[in-house]
């Protein structure tokens, strides 16, 4: 996974993340399953948390 060129430091963020979910999650999670997550700070940005919920998938954080 590449990070992000315009960010400051250009490592992961939450634009590269959301889209590396919306682009592979389908393929690796079965259906009614949780999605976990460690405390990446991304992982637990509202943005995040938003996108999951508009999508039906619960996580654990």
């Amino acid at each position: 996974m590449e990070g992000d060129q315009n960010a400051k430091r250009r490592g992961i963020t939450v634009k590269v993340y959301l889209e590396v979910l919306a682009e592979y999650l389908s393929i690796i999670l079965e259906y009614n399953s949780i999605f976990i997550q460690d405390n990446t700070p991304i992982y637990k940005t509202n943005k995040v948390t938003e996108w999951f919920q508009e999508i039906g998938i619960n996580i654990m954080a």
